[in-house]
């Protein structure tokens, strides 16, 4: 192994453990693949194994402070002197809310939502591929029904697998705070935990943001974009039977532009929590910009009814 790795995986220890546990323990379960959805419900199957095994970590991790917190008590009863209490009663706590890891994930998230996140067995279906059809528009339909849905979910999962281990890294940086504040400082910690409640409850954190823009939390289907009158004018100069073409084109464009809305919104956190640990040089008005413009890309159709209002066309 080259000196440059063997100093990045030294330096990393809590990375290389998940690498290695996500090897041994990620076993794959899924079935043949023969589209990009399939491929993607393949994924999403397999994503299952990511919260047991940061469970696990957690509590191995609570293990490990709880025993350094008794250690540094220990300590502190000997020489009041070199040894701070506090170190030890916030390793402790620390290693309580680990192993307590539901508990503490449902509580956080209780905190800001008045609710705890709701979970469900979630089945992954690829959308039918019609191989009949001729047109640029039917295959551009052919794969956003293919790919709508897995992709859809394998987000959603993405964010609650964030989220927990977001809470987790904000846990660890708590139990860590005596011992080094300025790495493990208060705005690290409450930068991690509250994004990883967030994205936790994804699907809330969304609906909010849609009341906050919309006025409510319904996405818009294609027919609210169908009855502005700049459609309707596009529409009505159009010869015989492609106004039918032109409508499944925009229609599955747009719905493709809803996708990577919701991508957007998910990165959009993800840059806030880095900007707020001064990671990189991402900052808060990016993702910000990512997370407006990823809900503006969700509810895409009513974004452009509003704006055919707005321009009085």
């Amino acid at each position: 192994m080259p000196c440059h790795s063997r100093r990045a995986a030294s330096r990393h220890p809590t990375a290389l453990f998940f690498l290695v546990a996500l090897l041994a323990y990620a076993l794959p379960d899924a079935a043949l693949a023969q589209t990009f959805g399939q491929m993607t419900c393949n994924a999403f199957a397999n994503m299952g194994y990511f919260p047991d095994m940061i469970h696990g970590v957690m509590y191995a991790s609570a293990l490990y402070f709880g025993t350094q917190g008794i250690i540094d008590l220990k300590k502190y009863s000997e020489s009041m002197v070199q040894q701070k209490v506090h170190t030890g009663i916030l390793k402790l706590m620390g290693a309580g809310a680990l192993i307590a890891t539901p508990a503490t994930i449902s509580a956080i998230v209780t905190t800001f939502y008045g609710q705890a996140p709701y979970g469900g067995d979630y089945q992954c279906t690829p959308g039918e591929v019609k191989s009949n059809q001729q047109g640029l528009d039917q295959i551009m339909a052919n794969f956003v029904q293919n790919i709508e849905d897995p992709i859809r979910l394998v987000v959603l999962a993405t964010g609650w697998i964030l989220g927990i281990f977001f809470i987790a890294r904000g846990l660890f940086k708590a139990a860590r705070f005596s011992a080094d504040p300025n790495k493990n400082s208060i705005t690290n910690i409450t930068a991690n935990i509250t994004i990883g409640a967030f994205l936790v409850f994804f699907s809330e954190t969304g609906y909010t943001w849609l009341e906050t823009f919309f006025g409510n939390d319904e996405i818009a289907k294609f027919s609210s974009l169908q009855g502005t009158k700049a459609y309707q004018y596009i529409t009505t100069n159009l010869p015989g039977q492609s106004t039918a073409v032109f409508n499944r084109a925009v229609e599955y464009a747009l719905r493709f532009i809803q996708l990577i809305g919701l991508i957007a919104f998910i990165r959009g956190w993800v840059m806030i929590k880095h900007a707020a640990e001064s990671f990189g040089q991402q900052t808060v008005g990016q993702g910000l910009v990512h997370v407006i413009g990823g809900i503006i890309a969700l509810n895409i159709f009513k974004f452009l009814e509003i704006a055919d209002r707005t321009f009085g066309l």
